[in-house]
């Protein structure tokens, strides 16, 4: 609705009475196509939370997607609902590094159980409250051996916690 809205506001009609006689029936199925795609959508989101809670897991293969990505989200993080916010950036850097569901699962399987001491030391090394959307950004650096997003301006503080987080995994795994 929101999208159609916006498309008849650049086309300047601010009514269906505005739009010309010959052009209003492309407008109507153009409205229609909109509101399918919509309904498609919501149809889609619901299908994936079913999917979660029926098989009581996550398929790690299925589209890496927005909607998929933020539904691995909500299951992994459902204490951090903030994370939600900052899910389109985090869902763009996985894209751009080329993260698949397979890598950030493994990470996150890792580190489950020390989010709240790394969130702890990011709140330490950087002084000021940190935002959930970062705890994931540096769970994937410390989980995925291939990844390392640059964190400017407090590039050291985040590379201090990273590498003391890996040492930690390191060690506890000999």
């Amino acid at each position: 609705m929101h999208a159609w809205a916006e498309v008849e506001h650049k086309l300047n009609y601010k009514s269906d009475a505005q739009v010309p006689d010959k052009f209003q029936r492309k407008l109507f199925r153009l409205s229609a196509k909109f509101e399918e795609l919509r309904i498609g959508i919501n149809e889609y989101k619901s299908n994936l939370k079913e999917s979660i809670l029926s098989k009581d897991g996550f398929d790690l293969s299925q589209d890496f997607n927005i909607e998929s990505f933020k539904a691995f989200i909500s299951l992994n993080f459902p204490d951090m609902p903030q994370m939600i916010r900052g899910a389109n950036d985090n869902f763009d850097l996985c894209i751009e590094h080329n993260i698949s569901f397979i890598d950030i699962d493994k990470a996150v399987k890792k580190l489950k159980i020390y989010y709240s001491e790394i969130r702890n030391d990011l709140i330490i090394e950087y002084k000021s409250n940190i935002i959930d959307s970062e705890i994931f950004i540096i769970i994937l650096d410390i989980g995925i051996d291939s990844f390392y997003i640059n964190r400017s301006p407090c590039i050291k503080e985040w590379q201090d916690i990273v590498k003391k987080w890996k040492n930690k995994i390191i060690d506890m795994q000999k």
